[in-house]
């Protein structure tokens, strides 16, 4: 470690230190981004009147990117603009341009926090800050991302038209490239698709980057359902698409150039739409059964039953005994195998959990709960092969709150089958139950509290 590195490193640790010990100095923030508040793993804080937040998730979901070069040198942008800083420094280059910020951005939990007044110097980003309610509101349009999304969004609706209705070479030539109206997918689905439909289109991610065309590139990931009425051996069967979309500025208009898949996912469950008495049953189930909110739920999902087993599951089924993994690792195993009580482990339940046989890493989702202040009773289905035929796994887990801490105190009726059909072969009451709460889980937002990047039903 040089000096300079070194002398970069003790400022960081003294920044650190002024947030950690200065009390009523540092106060956590909320940051509101074009009208929607952000989710960050490292809290965004208040010091001594500069509020200092994430600087990648912000700048992604900006439209940007962010390159860490190593000790402490960042680079960040945004198209055609960016910035270059060090951590434990006020002065910052833009675009060649040198800039002072009112407070040096710091390392924190391993995140690089930044003052919000980088977006408004660096990005022209419309930045303001309310000290009183510790809330910093962005505001940032990105036209030519606006553009690149809706280009892609025209282009799924085109393309369900396409399978309903022949579609010119105009109307192609309307959202594609010159190049791609001869090899992208779309045009030559008209017909191997006939009767389909296309549904619930939505934007995942955008970025700028590099193609074989040049920069200027927007890379934008999109997912969507085709559901086939009419399919040979599954009617009705849905496929879901995650792709990504290059969209390039040609003739002074943005159009797709190339699209590559990214995820493919088929499920045998029948889509249909739930009568308003099912759907208002369901939600009175959930009220009359539940102490805590679906929302409260799912998070108790995605922060321990979901990463738990899936962390205990991965080290049971690697190549090779838990003692035998590299320290870090096998650190971290010990440290989530204790958010399960001691007579977890071993049991029945747990011994079956740990024999299930999946090609690839398990994601648990919750169908059904039954909760009390101090217990929760959560029915959770896995893909045990995912990116491929839906192939169901169910366990039921159990919660207790000891301490004001949640932990895992129970796991049984583990079961598993080698298809979406042969659950409904072997147990037709369960695939009822399954395929009623896929539909009413799936017109939600909150769509089995997962993010829609990874949709496995």
């Amino acid at each position: 470690m040089n000096k300079w590195w070194g002398a970069v490193f003790l400022l960081t640790i003294l920044i650190l230190s002024c947030i950690v010990t200065e009390g009523k100095a540092a106060q956590a923030a909320t940051v509101i981004l074009n009208g929607k508040e952000m989710k960050f793993d490292v809290s965004p804080v208040q010091v001594k009147g500069n509020v200092l937040i994430p600087l990648r998730l912000t700048i992604e979901s900006m439209g940007g990117w962010v390159v860490w070069h190593g000790k402490g040198r960042i680079t960040a942008g945004i198209e055609g603009k960016s910035v270059e800083f060090i951590i434990g420094e006020k002065t910052a280059i833009r675009n060649g341009l040198h800039l002072t910020l009112s407070y040096p951005p710091a390392l924190i939990n391993r995140r690089v926090l930044v003052p919000f007044e980088l977006f408004s110097k660096a990005f022209n980003a419309e930045v303001s800050s309310n000290l009183q309610t510790n809330q910093v509101l962005i505001n940032y349009k990105n036209e030519d991302t606006l553009k690149a999304k809706a280009q892609v969004l025209h282009y799924l609706e085109l393309l369900e038209q396409a399978f309903s209705r022949n579609v010119s070479q105009q109307e192609w030539l309307d959202v594609l490239s010159m190049s791609a109206l001869t090899n992208i997918r779309g045009p030559q689905l008209e017909n191997r698709f006939a009767g389909c439909t296309i549904s619930y289109p939505r934007i995942l991610t955008w970025r700028h980057g590099m193609t074989d065309s040049g920069p200027g590139a927007i890379l934008v990931t999109a997912s969507y359902l085709i559901n086939y009425p009419n399919h040979h051996k599954n009617p009705g069967l849905n496929i879901w698409h995650k792709e990504v979309f290059t969209v390039i500025k040609e003739q002074g208009k943005w159009v797709i150039d190339s699209t590559r898949e990214k995820l493919r996912h088929y499920s045998d469950l029948p889509r249909y739409v739930l009568s308003q008495e099912e759907a208002v049953e369901l939600e009175r189930n959930w009220q009359r059964n539940n102490h805590y909110t679906k929302k409260e739920i799912l998070e108790l999902n995605r922060t321990l039953t979901d990463p738990a087993l899936r962390l205990v599951y991965a080290s049971h089924n690697w190549d090779g005994p838990v003692e035998a993994m590299p320290s870090e690792q096998k650190a971290k195993y010990y440290q989530i195998k204790s958010l399960f009580l001691p007579e977890v482990i071993n049991s029945p339940g747990w011994n079956a959990f740990i024999g299930i046989t999946a090609r690839y890493d398990l994601f648990f989702q919750v169908l059904q709960s039954a909760s009390s202040e101090d217990t929760v009773q959560l029915r959770l289905v896995a893909d045990l092969f995912a990116q491929s035929w839906f192939v169901p796994a169910f366990m039921d887990v159990e919660l207790k709150k000891e301490d004001n801490a949640w932990r895992i105190s129970k796991i049984s009726n583990v079961s598993a089958y080698d298809s979406a059909y042969q659950l409904k072969i072997k147990d037709p009451e369960k695939f009822k139950m399954l395929a009623t709460l896929y539909n009413f889980w799936r017109v939600r937002a909150e769509w089995f509290g997962i993010d829609e990047s990874f949709v496995t039903l």
